[in-house]
């Protein structure tokens, strides 16, 4: 009767730990599903910048092509210097975690 009682017991414990680990499981698979969206994310932030820097350089070379005509030079250097305030705008905003709904 008392091994009885024991096992009895002991398969109680048992059954409690698997719903704790079912339940950390659980809390896992919600972080691995944020983690997941988070790296897609950066992936296309990464993707934005590098046509960012791409469409900046392209503007760079047409402001250097342009020097000589006023008008388009100066447009050139409102373009670029709001690019970059842009970039850095788009930096603040990342790290203050509101792309991730943090």
């Amino acid at each position: 009767m008392k091994k009885f009682k024991q096992q009895t017991e002991f398969m109680t414990i048992i059954s409690m730990h698997k719903r704790e680990l079912k339940a950390k499981d659980a809390e896992i698979q919600k972080y691995q599903g944020l983690y997941g969206s988070a790296c897609k994310q950066i992936r296309y932030l990464d993707s934005e910048i590098e046509r960012l820097k791409t469409e900046l350089t392209n503007i760079n070379t047409e402001c250097v092509k342009q020097q000589n005509k006023s008008p388009v030079y100066l447009k050139c250097t409102q373009i670029c210097t709001e690019d970059q305030t842009l970039k850095q705008y788009a930096l603040k905003f990342i790290f203050q975690g509101k792309i991730f709904n943090w």
